[in-house]
């Protein structure tokens, strides 16, 4: 049972499983009965080693990978956040034989929209020739748990009855906005888009538990200030174009997650009413290659059990968490009965996961 104080203590969070002291049976039905009917990714073409950022550095062969564990990451040539996107939606619709048009919602999750107005769910639709149908498109921004979030809101939406099968892509290009004088930080993202097809169930698959929690003390420590009302370029141009890259302080974004997270984690399990021990795969965000081998130790993760494509992916935003969960799936690491938990941090800093029945 979810207590009074912990709903008080996890206020920003939505679908926490109000309804788990109803369980009657060791096998609990899920809060929100959604199946993930199936994923898809897209990963650009032109994949640059770890080599090339050596020599653009200075640095002796292989420094870059011993320094971030990036062997080699995708980079975007002429590739749009929205062509990902779409391609992404379509490596999912093709496995389960669906066509663009029997979606009946599409929402966009991205860390950085494609334009200011209109949004970038617009642009999906009509890369997915849709132009001329009536599917309604969104878009959902919490940065890297910007997937998450936005299957969070399509499992409340289906659960509503709103709608019965709902496109959820992410897409990021971080390498457009990367600042070479922190290369520690920007030598570590790369680009690429992930997408997940998901209907209503009617057997025991679906979300068990997901959970959000914020902590704006970190607020400036992943940022990019222009590119919204923040900065006004007819008042300062240059300041403006300053504030068109990324910005990150990495200590304080990792001492700030750390320190919640075990606590985060232990709140996610419980609210499913499940142990450690029930989890047969984690799912994690690639934050960066440190910060995937620290959350096992410190959370006691088997290694075994945790997908790790960071080598060959880097941080890929707001796509790395649909982009690994494909990689689980196209890989036979997830099958059907088994309990996955999605986990991760945003910038803001905003912890989020979700304990999965698929």
């Amino acid at each position: 049972m979810i207590s009074i104080s912990n709903l008080k203590r996890s206020r920003l969070s939505v679908g926490i499983n109000p309804f788990s002291h109803a369980a009657a049976t060791k096998l609990k039905a899920p809060v929100y009965p959604v199946s993930i009917v199936a994923t898809g990714s897209y990963k650009p073409s032109n994949i640059v080693p770890s080599s090339e950022i050596d020599k653009k550095l200075g640095y002796n062969t292989g420094y870059t990978e011993r320094l971030t564990g990036v062997r080699s990451r995708p980079i975007v040539l002429n590739e749009s956040t929205v062509e990902m996107a779409a391609a992404a939606a379509r490596h999912a619709l093709k496995k389960v034989n669906m066509q663009a048009n029997e979606l009946d919602c599409i929402i966009y999750a991205g860390a950085v929209t494609y334009q200011a107005i209109p949004i970038s769910a617009v642009f999906v639709q009509r890369a997915l020739g849709l132009q001329f149908d009536s599917v309604p498109c969104f878009d959902v921004n919490t940065t890297c748990l910007s997937f998450l979030a936005a299957f969070d809101m399509a499992c409340a939406l289906m659960l509503a009855g709103r709608y019965k099968c709902i496109l959820v892509c992410s897409a990021d290009s971080p390498s457009l906005g990367l600042d070479w004088k922190n290369p520690e930080a920007a030598a570590i993202f790369g680009d690429g888009a992930g997408a997940a097809i998901l209907r209503p169930s009617e057997n025991q698959t679906g979300v068990m538990s997901i959970l959000f929690e914020t902590y704006s003390e970190g607020a400036d420590a992943c940022q990019m200030k222009a590119l919204g009302t923040n900065l006004n370029p007819h008042n300062d141009l240059e300041k403006f174009l300053a504030g068109t890259v990324f910005e990150m302080n990495g200590s304080k974004a990792y001492e700030i997650a750390s320190k919640k997270m075990p606590g985060f984690f232990q709140r996610l399990l419980e609210s499913a009413q499940l142990s450690l021990g029930d989890i047969d795969l984690i799912i994690p965000h690639q934050a960066s290659a440190y910060a995937l081998k620290r959350m096992t130790r410190r959370l006691g993760l088997p290694a075994d059990k945790v997908v790790d494509i960071f080598s060959t992916h880097g941080n890929q935003v707001s796509a790395s968490l649909p982009t690994a969960l494909d990689a689980a799936y196209s890989s036979g690491k997830i099958t059907a009965g088994q309990t996955i938990l999605l986990l991760g941090t945003g910038a803001g800093i905003t912890l989020g996961g979700a304990v999965v029945r698929v």
